[in-house]
């Protein structure tokens, strides 16, 4: 089931869930790119606020990984309409979120790779910054997920 969803996503991902099409045929190319640094900010507080709470369970942890991750291909999408410095900015502002959060820095690893993709740098096919500083964030991984890798590590759960 893993691999499919991962499959399923990487689809997903290659069509930015349809929202690049939907801007170009409905041409609001304009009113994105003018929201864009409010709605790119917002989904990513919203990533954050959401690998914040709490999970019952290993499933509900996946579901809410999972959940984070698309909002995540969202805000990249909406940040892809930002200028340069906006997008710095907004990856700056991430990081004091994500570092203030209650997950602490078991996501620091997607924020430094979407600032080294901010800054020009490209993820491996394994999905890492060739310096090892900074990770795809994907809601899907055919065995464990990276995201989880330290807690478990430590207290043998998902939260």
């Amino acid at each position: 089931m893993a691999r499919n969803g991962a499959i399923l996503e990487q689809s997903q991902i290659l069509t930015t869930h349809n929202l690049a099409a939907l801007v170009e045929c409905l041409d609001l190319a304009d009113q994105v790119r003018d929201q864009a640094p409010d709605l790119a900010s917002g989904a990513l507080r919203w990533v954050v606020r959401r690998l914040a709470q709490r999970t019952p369970s290993r499933h509900a942890a996946l579901i809410q990984v999972k959940s984070a991750a698309y909002a995540w291909r969202q805000a990249i999408f909406l940040l892809s309409h930002c200028e340069p410095a906006v997008q710095a900015s907004l990856v700056d502002r991430l990081r004091q979120d994500v570092l203030a959060a209650s997950f602490g820095t078991r996501f620091c690893p997607a924020v430094d790779g979407l600032a080294r993709v901010v800054s020009g740098a490209r993820f491996t096919e394994a999905g890492a910054i060739p310096d090892g500083r900074g990770r795809r964030f994907l809601g899907w991984a055919v065995g464990q997920h990276w995201y989880f890798a330290e807690s478990n590590q430590r207290t043998g759960t998902a939260r």
